[in-house]
C-alpha cells in the first residue's frame, strides 16, 4: 500500500457502503435477527446502533467506537438463506468463533449491492501490515479530535442533570413549579384509587406516600423554599388527601362540604410535606458535613464563590436553611460542629419531623 493512500484515510472521507441490516445474533443456536446500522470502510465492516445513522446521514462521518467490527479481508461473500430471511449474506472466515456471520437485506438488489461491495473489501487482507497501523493511528488522531470537541461547553440558562433542573442563576423555582406539575401527573394517574370507596383510607395514604410524594420531593434536599413555595406544595398535599377523605357532612347547612385544613391535618396522623421536607434537608445537610474535604459536594458546602452578590434582597441561600435548626431549639451557628455527632444529629431531624409548621 502506498503512502499517498496512507495519508489520505480519514473517517471523514466517503465510505464505501452505509445502511440498515438485520445481524443475525453471534449466541449458537439462536435465531434472533436485530436491525443494525452498518458502514464499510476499507477492509472493515463496522455496526452500530439503528439510531446511528440519522447522526451518520446528517454529519457526513462514523463514530469511531461502534458496537462492533468485523474485518471482512481475506473471507468469502456469498449469497445465503436462513430461517426467517430470504436475502441473506453469509461472511465466512476462520478466524471468527462461530465460522461466519449472517446479515440480512430486505430486497434481492439489496443483497447483491452488498456482496459486491464487500467482495471487493475482502480483497484487502492483512499482509500489508502498514495499511492496518495506518488506518489504527488516524482513528486514534481523529479520536482525539473527537473527544476535544466534546469539552467545549455551550453556556445555556438551564438544563437537566440527574432529574433535576439547574439553571444559571441558580434558581430553585423552576424546579419545584416542574416536581410539582410531575406530582400532578402522578395524582391524576391514581385520581380513580384515591376516590374509590373500595379502599380503605389507610391505604390510600400508602398510595400516596409510595407513589406521589417521592415523585414530588425528587431532589428536595438542595430547595431553599420562600413562604409562597412552601404554600404550593400545602396546597398540592391538602388537594390529595381531601380526595384521599372525601367530602364532610355539614349537619348545620344540611349539606356537603370540603374538610377544612385543621380537619385534613388531624385526620392525616404522618407528618406533613413541609415537615416531610426540612426533615430531609437536615439529614443531607449532616450527611455531606460528614463526608470530608475529598467529595465535591463538600467542597461546594464550604466553599465561597467569588464576585459581589447583587443589590436589593438577598436571595435565600441553601445554607440559610441551617435555620431549621432554630425551630427545634438548636444553635444553628454551630451546626458543623453538631453534625459530627451522628447520634445528636439524627435526633434533631426526628425532631424536625414533627415540628408544627401553620
Amino acid at each position: 500500500m502506498s503512502d499517498n493512500h496512507e495519508e489520505s484515510f480519514s473517517v471523514f472521507t466517503k465510505v464505501q457502503l452505509s445502511g440498515i441490516l438485520f445481524k443475525k445474533s453471534f449466541a449458537p443456536h439462536s435465531n434472533k435477527w436485530s436491525k443494525r446500522f452498518f458502514v464499510v470502510k476499507e477492509g472493515f465492516l463496522l455496526y452500530y446502533s439503528e439510531s446511528e445513522k440519522k447522526v451518520f446521514d446528517k454529519k457526513g462521518y462514523f463514530n469511531i467506537h461502534p458496537k462492533g467490527v468485523i474485518p471482512v479481508g481475506g473471507c468469502i461473500i456469498q449469497a445465503s438463506t436462513e430461517l426467517g430471511q430470504d436475502y441473506v449474506i453469509r461472511i465466512t472466515s476462520d478466524s471468527f468463533v462461530h465460522g461466519y456471520v449472517a446479515l440480512g437485506t430486505e430486497t434481492r438488489y439489496d443483497q447483491d449491492r452488498w456482496i459486491q461491495v464487500l467482495q471487493e473489501a475482502a480483497r484487502i487482507t492483512w499482509e500489508n501490515s502498514r495499511m492496518g497501523e495506518s488506518i489504527i493511528r488516524d482513528l486514534e488522531s481523529q479520536g482525539l479530535q473527537l473527544n476535544k470537541e466534546k469539552q467545549s461547553y455551550v453556556e445555556v440558562e438551564k438544563f437537566k442533570y440527574l432529574g433535576a433542573t439547574v439553571t444559571n442563576i441558580n434558581d430553585t423555582r423552576e424546579e419545584i413549579k416542574r416536581r410539582i406539575n410531575m406530582g400532578n401527573a402522578c395524582y391524576y394517574s391514581v385520581e380513580k384509587l384515591l376516590s374509590s370507596s373500595l379502599l380503605s383510607k389507610n391505604l390510600k395514604v400508602r398510595i400516596y406516600k409510595t407513589v406521589i410524594l417521592p415523585v414530588l420531593l425528587y431532589g428536595c434536599e438542595t430547595w431553599t423554599l420562600t413562604l409562597r413555595e412552601e404554600h404550593r406544595l400545602r396546597v398540592f398535599e391538602n388537594k390529595v388527601l381531601r380526595k384521599i377523605f372525601g367530602a364532610k357532612w355539614d349537619e348545620v347547612t344540611g349539606e356537603w362540604r370540603k374538610l377544612h385544613n385543621t380537619e385534613l391535618h388531624a385526620l392525616y396522623s404522618s407528618p406533613n410535606i413541609i415537615r416531610n421536607l426540612k426533615s430531609r434537608r437536615l439529614r443531607w445537610a449532616g450527611h455531606v458535613e460528614r463526608m470530608g474535604e475529598s467529595r465535591n459536594a463538600y467542597r461546594v458546602l464550604i466553599g465561597r464563590p467569588e464576585g459581589k452578590r447583587p443589590l436589593g434582597r438577598p436571595r435565600r441561600r441553601w445554607e440559610d436553611n441551617k435555620m431549621d435548626l432554630r425551630e427545634v431549639g438548636c444553635d444553628d451557628r454551630d451546626w458543623i460542629n453538631l453534625a459530627q455527632d451522628r447520634d445528636r444529629w439524627q435526633a434533631y431531624v426526628r425532631a424536625a419531623m414533627n415540628l408544627r409548621v401553620p
